[in-house]
């Protein structure tokens, strides 16, 4: 039985591996390790997951700061469900390819993209700015699961309306240039004291920027109440494809919105024309 391993850590996307029941993967710090982890908390060879019998297991090898699941300190233990681990001060999540929601069962990798697809359709039979921002934010939703998301406009690198959520997360993307994630916003160091944070109780968060040219149009944003929710490599992929497609749509519905200005400014000239002839 195949298996997701995704090794969690605090600043940036989640690491993910995907583990086939033939073989064993050593866990550690190692290069030599089948999963390695470079952080101070984990032993050089920390744990191993391996399956027996169909059950996946996860054995401490005798590490340091040991193995814990689910909060409670184990030598061994069969993960026969989704499962928070931590080796170290490192959280990961184990998650059996059964017990996987039909989006997984399907290939999640395909089933995002028709996601996406199917948003790019819906778009084309529309190009006002209100379904680009609705149908990005219902789609971003879906991908990421998480509890809100919002397709944020951008003015002069100012937002256009009113935004609910981290706007230090936010303004570090579009000030860098990058994605920005946190899995533990009420522990982190520059955001645990904001407002937003405290107010709202955000734990995992993130800002992906939308770039057309040199210039940031706009930000993706989603943000989780769940302690367990984090964003993986593989999202940001789907992600980057999907800033793409919104960049384009966006800068359609500027263009369209021109023209409209530009025919109404026409029509008035030509009536003014009009009522000036004898």
């Amino acid at each position: 039985m195949t298996a997701i391993f995704d090794v969690v850590f605090q600043h940036r996307f989640a690491q993910r591996f995907e583990l086939r029941e033939q073989k064993a993967y050593v866990v550690g710090r190692s290069p030599e390790c089948d999963i390695q982890i470079d952080h101070p908390t984990l032993s050089r060879r920390h744990a191993v997951l391996f399956c027996r019998q169909d059950v996946w297991h996860l054995r401490d090898l005798n590490s340091t700061n040991g193995v814990y699941i689910d909060a409670q300190r184990v030598e061994e233990k069969p993960l026969q469900q989704t499962s928070v681990c931590r080796l170290g001060d490192i959280a990961c999540m184990f998650v059996p390819h059964h017990s996987h929601s039909q989006k997984v069962a399907l290939n999640q990798a395909k089933w995002c993209a028709q996601q996406l697809s199917q948003m790019h359709k819906s778009w084309q039979h529309s190009a006002s700015l209100q379904k680009v921002i609705s149908t990005a934010q219902n789609t971003l939703a879906q991908v990421l699961e998480s509890d809100r998301t919002a397709l944020i406009l951008l003015n002069n690198r100012n937002f256009v309306a009113p935004f609910d959520g981290s706007t230090t997360l936010v303004r570090q993307a579009i000030e860098s240039g990058q994605s920005c994630v946190v899995h533990n916003a009420l522990t982190h160091q520059q955001l645990q004291h904001r407002d937003s944070v405290k107010r709202q109780q955000i734990k995992a968060a993130l800002a992906v920027p939308i770039a057309l040219g040199n210039q940031i149009i706009a930000v993706l944003y989603a943000d989780s109440l769940k302690h367990a929710h984090y964003f993986n490599e593989h999202q940001l992929f789907i992600l980057q494809r999907f800033t793409q497609l919104i960049a384009m749509q966006l800068t359609l519905c500027q263009l369209n919105d021109y023209l409209q200005l530009a025919q109404q400014k026409m029509t008035t000239a030509k009536e003014r024309t009009n009522n000036i002839r004898p």
